[in-house]
């Protein structure tokens, strides 16, 4: 529903500003403009760090923890990478 990708996604509330509409008018089917440099989701796997991921998507530690908010990662967890 969309209101359970509101709650999940950090960059909805940045979709629904760019098509200026409010989360209630979302329908299944309606087409929605969305940025390129949108973050990337990834699901931290085992023997991950932080510092790995960041080079993995070549950004650096410190904007990646930053970014989501955390000071470190932890298996199974959902972040975000930075574009």
């Amino acid at each position: 529903t969309p209101l359970a990708l509101h709650a999940a996604l950090p960059i909805w509330d940045e979709i629904l500003t760019l098509n200026n509409i409010d989360i209630k008018d979302v329908k299944e089917g309606m087409k929605l403009i969305v940025e390129e440099k949108l973050p990337i989701k990834y699901c931290v796997r085992p023997f991950d760090t932080a510092e790995k991921i960041a080079k993995q998507f070549g950004v650096s530690q410190e904007k990646l923890l930053k970014f989501n908010g955390i000071k470190e990662v932890f298996l199974g967890e959902i972040i975000y990478i930075p574009n």
